[in-house]
């Protein structure tokens, strides 16, 4: 039977532009009481896995408060994060209840990045940062999530050539979707055809990284993610439509179960 794990849009907050983001936006978020509201439910539902996300998860206030009570009832933590709000010093801090730190890692050239809403130095943070988890043994598994785009196709072989020098526990490439926000405001500057999608894949898996390459498209999105947003509403995806299951003011255990059966 395959684990329970959902997708926790904590925040839609961001400290990044990335022009092709389908981030769910809330103008508000929940306070820390409303979360551990829907914490226990996910306890009482026996959800094995919870990935924190966003908008940027790092800037919620209470991320860590929620971490260390999931990770107290036996539920394992994935932070999905740019990088750019986390450190050293954090990472020490959260290495006891974090069991994966998933970086989001489109293209190594700073002109790239900045392009696509990254920033420069987007991803030599996220090298230094590598460096340090591996020097220093941290007890955290990183995994990697490349979004695969028209502006960053071309350049996508560089990034395995800087994960050959660490221990990665998967690498993620989500085709480039527009589902919502930028991504559809932006979708013909960054849409890709199927076969390029499907040849750069194959050229990835050819270079033999000690990792598994996984392949992640719009159809496997609606199938394997059951959401929560920033305001506390439970959604599935179907037909490029998020569909309301309940909300933190009336959860409905019975009808979010259904869901992990989908």
């Amino acid at each position: 039977m395959n684990e329970k794990s959902v997708c926790w849009n904590i925040t839609s907050r961001c400290n990044e532009n990335c022009q092709f983001c389908y981030r769910i936006i809330c103008n508000k978020e929940n306070t820390y009481d409303q979360n551990k509201k829907i914490l226990n439910a996910l306890i009482e539902l026996k959800v094995g896995k919870i990935t924190w996300t966003g908008g940027e998860s790092l800037l919620y206030p209470h991320l860590f408060d929620l971490m260390k009570e999931a990770h107290n009832k036996g539920i394992k933590n994935n932070i999905i994060t740019n990088g750019r709000s986390l450190n050293y010093e954090i990472i020490n801090e959260i290495e006891e209840y974090t069991d994966y730190i998933t970086f989001s890692l489109d293209a190594i050239d700073d002109n790239i990045n900045n392009e696509l809403g990254r920033g420069i130095e987007h991803a030599n943070h996220i090298i230094d940062l590598l460096k340090y988890i591996k020097d220093n043994k941290k007890n955290i598994k990183v995994k990697i999530n490349t979004i695969v785009t028209k502006k960053n196709i071309e350049n996508i072989k560089e990034i395995s050539n800087v994960l050959k020098n660490f221990d990665i526990e998967r690498w993620k490439f989500f085709k480039f979707i527009s589902l919502r926000g930028k991504s559809i405001e932006n979708q013909k500057e960054y849409k890709i055809k199927d076969c390029e999608y499907e040849k750069i894949v194959d050229i990835i898996k050819k270079e033999r990284l000690n990792c598994p390459i996984i392949k992640c498209k719009k159809e496997d999105i609606q199938k394997k993610y059951l959401l929560i947003n920033a305001i506390g509403e439970f959604l599935i995806t179907i037909n490029g439509k998020d569909k309301l299951i309940c909300d933190v003011e009336n959860i409905d255990l019975k009808k979010i179960e259904e869901n992990f059966r989908r």
